[in-house]
């Protein structure tokens, strides 16, 4: 099957490029669309080790864009992480299949990822699907979800979470799930769409057990620090690690502050060894 992959330079769209590399599917044309990132452009790498045609585009809804499609004769484009709603101009001019991290219609939006690790979840998931006018509601192809509990370490935990929906998308391509002419769908229920994250929404909270936020401090490295406060001062968090654990119910007892950059957070249910900035 003949198709062409967008997205950006960072981490899930170079995974799923490999994959479909490895898996003897490669994309036609690769499209990234241009970020202001201080990190290494992984996508452009990855078309660049393996031959693979491709284009940086400043903006993904312009005049560009669609000579791209015209030129390349694209009938699909494969959608793996956009900073860029797509418009219907576009939308219009070939199918476009998302892979989206996230449950649908449960889990809506860029960032379901961050608010799942911040709930303590372990099981996460992935949905491909149809893309239209509306945000992450397009006729669903596939879904997949996995129990990542024993997966704790931030970037080796998103890696993980990525690869499992590039394997997705593979079988989905096997099984010949995604067919290159454009079917008229029905919106998803409304489900729930989740917002960009803050500052703010990556505060501590010592409610929960300390094996809870041993998971969820560690695996949020990904997108920042966690802080806490500490005699007023804002501490950020770069690792936990657990000392003490028991199956009691949480109940925060205190922070104690060791050395210069380590303090210990002790709850009822065990004691977390914070490394801070």
């Amino acid at each position: 099957m003949k198709f062409a992959l967008m997205g950006r330079g960072g981490l899930l769209t170079s995974i799923v490029l490999e994959k479909l590399v490895d898996g003897g599917y490669p994309p036609e044309f690769v499209a990234i669309e241009k970020t202001e990132s201080k990190y290494p452009n992984l996508t452009e790498r990855t078309c660049q080790k393996h031959a693979i045609p491709y284009k940086i585009i400043e903006k993904i809804n312009s005049e560009e864009t669609l000579e791209i499609i015209r030129q390349n004769c694209i009938k699909l484009f494969v959608v793996a992480s956009l900073g860029t709603i797509l418009k219907k101009e576009l939308l219009d001019t070939c199918k476009f299949i998302n892979l989206h991290m996230g449950i649908l219609p449960d889990y809506k939006g860029a960032y379901t990822n961050f608010w799942k690790i911040k709930n303590g979840d372990d099981v996460f998931g992935a949905t491909i699907h149809e893309m239209t006018e509306k945000i992450d509601s397009g006729r669903i192809i596939y879904q997949c979800e996995k129990d990542f509990s024993g997966v704790i370490h931030g970037f080796d935990f998103i890696r993980q979470n990525y690869l499992m929906a590039a394997e997705g998308l593979m079988e989905c391509i096997r099984s010949g799930k995604i067919e290159e002419d454009k079917k008229e769908t029905s919106p998803l229920p409304k489900g729930n769409y989740f917002p960009k994250y803050t500052e703010k929404d990556f505060e501590i909270d010592f409610s929960k057990t300390c094996f809870d936020n041993y998971k969820i401090i560690n695996r949020l490295q990904f997108y920042g620090n966690p802080f806490f406060y500490f005699n007023n001062e804002k501490k950020h968090v770069v690792s936990a690690q657990l000392l003490f654990v028991t199956h009691d119910t949480s109940d925060f007892i205190g922070v104690e502050e060791v050395s210069s950059n380590k303090c210990l957070y002790y709850g009822i249910d065990g004691i977390l060894e914070l490394t801070c900035l």
